[in-house]
């Protein structure tokens, strides 16, 4: 039998830090779907795509 990653007491404090920074959360949650897509599932018109909406946005915020 395998030794549990997480004691109950870590789960509960790791839920109820969730619920405290539900923006983080989403925010973190986000940013991992977006580098999980562009290393593994972006094909070559995506990246070129997604490489003009960083540019885009770069530009915006000089």
């Amino acid at each position: 039998m395998t030794k549990p990653k997480y004691t109950e007491a870590q789960r509960e404090a790791n839920e109820r830090w969730r619920k405290k920074h539900r923006e983080r959360t989403q925010y973190l949650n986000k940013r991992s779907i977006t580098k999980h897509f562009i290393a593994d599932l972006a094909t070559d018109d995506d990246l070129r795509e997604v490489q003009k909406w960083v540019l885009d946005r770069v530009e915006q915020k000089e």
